[in-house]
């Protein structure tokens, strides 16, 4: 079986579950936390949702079973009243060997700060996904309110790279960076109970901290010229302090 024979299965698989979601897709019941993101001149940038995935809900178990370098677009009945379709994805990171500069010309015009080239191990590049035209909403609609059932279809690659992940170690220690074009919505952790939540500031930029006895992850949007950039520092060497440290370094170049 081809590597998209194995990916057309899981999305077979996928569509057929959520045909038997009943009720449908919600966080209703669920514990989660909801942050917003705002620019200093007040402007929106983003919302992050922090919850738990739950083994029995079966939005949880539709989300966390897409393999890496897929997305799909999923249409529900319930509490659903503007009609939309909300779409999900999980990049597949995939090996970057044409080094930083080329990256950085390939990400233009985006304006990336980045920690010192030096600590810089491996370079990962992450490929988006395009969206739905209206025909097919229309359908997954219609197919929807026919069934009584929640709808999900594949999203086309785009071939557009959308961000990447720098793995870097200094003096032992070691830590991921993550930049995305796109602001992600929602942080998925093991246990929502056992984590630290705070909204804090990366130099005057809003951000959220997450962090339990093992991994410490913080994330802030940033925008220039009407271009917003997510950043997010993941890391199991770093203590809080640290990984605050850290963000100050790379925002202030």
């Amino acid at each position: 079986m081809t590597d998209q024979d194995r990916d057309i299965a899981i999305l077979s698989a996928l569509r057929n579950q959520a045909a038997e979601i009943e009720p449908p897709m919600e966080l209703k019941g669920k514990i989660f936390k909801e942050l917003e993101l705002w620019s200093d001149g007040g402007g929106f940038l983003g919302k992050v949702t922090v919850a738990s995935l739950e083994a029995d809900d079966p939005f949880d178990q539709l989300v966390g079973g897409l393999p890496p370098g897929s997305g799909i677009a999923i249409y529900s009945l319930t509490d659903n009243p503007d009609r939309t379709v909300s779409n999900q994805t999980n990049y597949e990171h995939v090996l970057w060997s044409g080094g930083l500069e080329a990256l950085l010309q390939e990400m233009q015009p985006y304006v990336i700060k980045l920690p010192r080239s030096e600590v810089i191990t491996e370079i990962y590049v992450m490929y988006g996904f395009g969206s739905l035209d209206d025909s097919e909403i229309s359908a997954m609609r219609e197919e929807a309110e026919k069934s009584g059932k929640t709808v999900v279809r594949p999203l086309p690659p785009s071939g557009k790279m959308v961000g990447f992940k720098l793995n870097c170690e200094d003096g032992g220690s070691r830590w991921e960076q993550h930049v995305l074009t796109t602001t992600k919505n929602r942080v998925h952790v093991p246990d929502l109970s056992t984590h630290e939540v705070e909204q804090t500031l990366v130099n005057r930029h809003k951000a959220v901290y997450l962090g339990d006895a093992f991994n410490r992850q913080l994330l802030w949007i940033e925008e220039e010229d009407g271009q917003r950039l997510q950043y997010e520092i993941r890391t199991s060497d770093f203590d809080k302090d640290q990984v605050m440290k850290l963000a100050l370094s790379i925002t202030n170049k």
